[in-house]
């Protein structure tokens, strides 16, 4: 019937159109909603601000996987944690032929034995390997959140330095825009008798500068934009539109004791050590605790001859006397002091990035602050003057070029000046751990 209902120019029976429409759906909607789904139906337009763009980041990034996967195996381990009984319970069954000589007559017969063991733990043993598995879990789960803030500041710095990269793109454009303008004028100029033909070739070389300069700064921004959609995990294809304007960041700069403190808090591979520190904490009381001894209850039936049997039962030890887990303990306690000694080190690392940080989100604040407010402004101005000078045939165009190119410059420094601050701020919120 099926087959049937494939023929060519036959009509689709409504029995077979309606499931094949509800998969064609289901396989739609799967899609859309899938990461795969996304990447396919961003190959077209996608605008993303900033705080969308490091949380898509987080999602697609390697690390952040890798912690995650990492997490939800060690979260696994709680299955066998959690097993009431350490092993299973042992049986074993004899048979053979049984004689008895001392007798007249001789006695024979067919005997057999049965014996059932099932090792107990009287030391709370379980609630020792569930706390170390909990433990563990929680040295995962900080691993996963370093992870993640890692990723989201290597996602804002790519964010912001795409915007950066398409403004100077612009800026450079719009200088070759005014150096084709400029040459225009010294042909008109030209033409009338008013200027010589050395203007002109000193307009010609300053726009074949600007447009050299425009391809380079449009490359910039192309790399700049490929790295951002790799980090988001986007098909090359992708038209990426960002919608967080570019602008100054804004930075809080509280106290250097207080930032000190607020870091040492919130920061994630700290707060990694202090599990892993718990969680060997948790393995030392383990391996004490299974030091003690775990008795055994067994039970048997045994028989010689006809009439010969014997029921009973018992309690069995090993004895700690050669082996209470001296090495495991060692090596865990080793490990504890190491795991101090890190943790120590990397409070007084976190204190100096913490204070490298803030002098130089401070630098980069005061120095993208002047070029934007006292520098550029001076320098257009200067160039719009001149130019209007030149006109009026009081400058020569030697000197419009140069200031030209001296705006061009300020420009550039200015953008460079956000991108640092940026940077900066960016350095400062990982060193004080804001995710």
């Amino acid at each position: 019937m099926f087959r049937t209902s494939l023929r060519r120019g036959s009509a689709c029976p409504l029995s077979v159109a309606v499931p094949v429409r509800l998969l064609a759906f289901a396989v739609a909607s799967f899609l859309a909603a899938s990461p795969i789904g996304l990447s396919l139906a961003a190959g077209r337009d996608l605008a993303l601000d900033l705080d969308q763009a490091v949380q898509r980041a987080r999602e697609a990034s390697a690390l952040v996987r890798r912690a995650r996967a990492e997490s939800r195996v060690t979260a696994a381990r709680r299955v066998e944690a959690s097993i009431a009984l350490p092993s299973n319970p042992a049986l074993a069954f004899a048979v053979g032929p049984s004689r008895d000589a001392t007798g007249v007559p001789e006695r024979n017969g067919l005997g057999y034995r049965l014996h059932v063991e099932q090792a107990l733990e009287i030391g709370g043993q379980r609630g020792t390997r569930v706390a170390e598995v909990d433990r563990a879990v929680d040295a995962a789960t900080a691993r996963e959140r370093l992870a993640g803030i890692e990723a989201g500041a290597r996602a804002r710095s790519a964010y912001v330095g795409a915007l950066l990269a398409a403004a100077l793109a612009q800026a450079t454009a719009d200088r070759e825009t005014l150096a084709r303008q400029l040459e225009e004028s010294v042909r008109a100029r030209v033409d009338a008798g008013a200027a010589s033909e050395i203007e002109l070739r000193l307009a010609e070389v300053e726009r074949g500068r600007m447009h050299r300069e425009r391809v380079d700064a449009e490359r910039l921004a192309g790399e700049a934009s490929a790295e951002l959609l790799a980090l988001l995990a986007l098909p090359p294809d992708t038209s990426l539109r960002l919608t967080t304007p570019l602008a100054a960041p804004a930075v809080a700069l509280p106290p250097l004791d207080r930032a000190i403190a607020l870091a040492l808090d919130r920061r994630a591979d700290l707060a990694a050590l202090l599990a892993s520190s718990a969680e060997i904490d948790a393995q030392i009381v383990r391996l004490r605790r299974e030091a003690l001894p775990s008795p055994a209850l067994f039970f048997e039936v045994e028989r010689d001859l006809p009439g010969q049997t014997f029921v009973g039962g018992g309690l069995g030890v090993a004895l700690p006397v050669w082996r209470r887990n001296q090495g495991p303990l060692a090596s865990a306690r080793a490990g504890r002091a190491r795991t101090d000694d890190e943790r120590a080190l990397l409070a007084r690392q976190i204190a100096l990035e913490v204070d490298r940080a803030l002098r130089d989100v401070r630098a980069r604040d005061e120095q993208a602050r002047i070029q934007a407010s006292e520098v550029l402004p001076a320098v257009e101005r200067a160039r719009d003057l001149l130019t209007q000078g030149w006109q009026a045939g009081k400058f020569d165009l030697f000197r419009v070029i140069q200031v030209s190119r001296e705006a061009g410059e300020a420009r550039r420094h200015q953008i460079e000046a956000l991108g640092s601050l940026w940077q900066a701020a960016i350095e400062l919120d990982r060193a004080m751990g804001v995710p």
